[in-house]
Order: structure tokens, then C-alpha cells, then sequence
């Protein structure tokens, strides 16, 4: 019965070096810096290697007979434009104003049952 609480101490320790030293590492590594005023111009999807080589792919899918994936490839092509366009204003407009709103009539609510 000794291996149990041995392993449980070690795997708990480990645990913790983790959450303590690697997570936070990893965090300021890899995390971009989020809003509107770091993020690119909606123009810039049209001069991205990737965005062009996508619809290449897809057009030589295409060609190839691979029809499923050749509009796999121009569906995903077309979703990061409509990403840019469309989207990334409903995700600014969801945090900036919808969610704060929502968490204030909340707030209110809480307090109004808390009074009663």
C-alpha cells in the first residue's frame, strides 16, 4: 500500500511544476495580444501566402478529380475571408458591448433579488 500515496505525491508534484512553470512559459510564448488595435487590416487575407495556395490547392484538387476535397479547400479559403469580414466584427461587437450588457443586467438582477 506504500506505492500509492508515494505515486500520488509525485504525480501531484508534478502537477504543480506544471501549472506553475511550464503553463505560464507557454502562455507568454505562444498567446498573441488580443484586439482590435493588434490585429491586421481585413484587406491583409489577400496578401497571405496561404489564403492564395489554399485556392490553388483547391483549384488543382479540382482538376485532379478530388471534388470533395478541392471544395473542402475553396470552402476554407472562403470562410477566411468571410473569418475577416464578417465575423471578427460580430466577435468584437459580442465582447465589447453584448457581453458587458448582459453581465450588468445580470449584476442588477443578482442585486435586486439579494435586497428583497
Amino acid at each position: 500500500m506504500i506505492y500509492l500515496p508515494v505515486i500520488l505525491i509525485l504525480t501531484l508534484t508534478a502537477s504543480l511544476i506544471v501549472a506553475f512553470i511550464f503553463n505560464p512559459v507557454f502562455a507568454v510564448s505562444f498567446m498573441k495580444k488580443e484586439g482590435k488595435e493588434f490585429e491586421d487590416k481585413k484587406s491583409a487575407i489577400f496578401k497571405k501566402w496561404f489564403w492564395y495556395a489554399t485556392i490553388v490547392i483547391g483549384i488543382m484538387l479540382h482538376l485532379m478529380g478530388s471534388h470533395g476535397m478541392g471544395n473542402f479547400a475553396l470552402f476554407m479559403a472562403a470562410m477566411a475571408v468571410v473569418n475577416r469580414y464578417l465575423l471578427r466584427d460580430a466577435i468584437h461587437f459580442f465582447q465589447d458591448r453584448l457581453l458587458p450588457a448582459m453581465m450588468a443586467s445580470y449584476a442588477r438582477l443578482l442585486r435586486w433579488i439579494l435586497m428583497r
